[in-house]
Order: structure tokens, then C-alpha cells, then sequence
């Protein structure tokens, strides 16, 4: 009994969800104003949007994980705008897209 009470606490502390927050500014690699509009999907979730830069190009938002190993694993974001450059980058902060050239 006490061995499936220790093994179930282990298990569920494997399963515990992790909250990490994110936020940064998208920025036009020309003009350097900000850029409303560009749809950030989290890559490890395919094709999940997961928010969209405000009139300010600021966005925000949050990631729960299933496992304790999310918490300390880098999150990589695909930004994307018509008219400018997929990008990938690691974590959040301050993000430079460039535009497509013709």
C-alpha cells in the first residue's frame, strides 16, 4: 500500500502543469515601428495560433505545460505577416521582420 501511494505522488508530480509567461514587441526591420497584426503560433504545437500583435505591435500570453520538463525547455514562435518574412524565434522579446522582397 505504501509503495502505490509513493509511486501515484511521483506520478502525478510528472503530470503537473507548468505556466510560463511570455510577451515582446514586433518591430519592422526598416522603419522600426511596430507591427499590428502578426499571427504568433507556438512550432511545438503545429499550426496553433497562439495570439496576434497589437496596434502597438506588443503581444503577450502563456504556455501550460503538461510535464515539469516544459518549463525549463526553450519555446520556439513562428511570427507571420503577409507581406513580410516568416520568422523564428526563441522565447519572447523584441523581434525585427523584414519585408519580403519582390
Amino acid at each position: 500500500m505504501k509503495t502505490i501511494l509513493i509511486c501515484s505522488l511521483f506520478l502525478s508530480l510528472l503530470g503537473c502543469d507548468c505556466y510560463r509567461s511570455y510577451s515582446g514587441v514586433v518591430l519592422d526591420g526598416e522603419s522600426n515601428e511596430p507591427i499590428q497584426g502578426v499571427e504568433i503560433y507556438n512550432t511545438s504545437k503545429k499550426s496553433r495560433l497562439e495570439t496576434i500583435t497589437s496596434v502597438n505591435g506588443t503581444y503577450s500570453g502563456s504556455i501550460v505545460g503538461g510535464f515539469m520538463n516544459s518549463c525549463t525547455k526553450t519555446h520556439y514562435f513562428l511570427f507571420s505577416k503577409e507581406g513580410y518574412r516568416d520568422t523564428v524565434s526563441a522565447d519572447s522579446g523584441k523581434l525585427i521582420m523584414v519585408k519580403e522582397s519582390n
